[in-house]
């Protein structure tokens, strides 16, 4: 199982998924109206 660790695209997306995936939710709200109706 440690290629598993070792992998760095994992690595980073153990540390940064959360973060990532808050401004995902809270941004995509935001620009898709104003995208749409502007």
């Amino acid at each position: 199982i440690s290629y598993i660790y070792n992998n760095p695209l994992l690595i980073f997306h153990n540390n940064y998924s959360i973060p990532f995936i808050f401004s995902f939710f809270f941004s995509l709200p935001t620009f898709i109206p104003f995208y749409f109706f502007l």
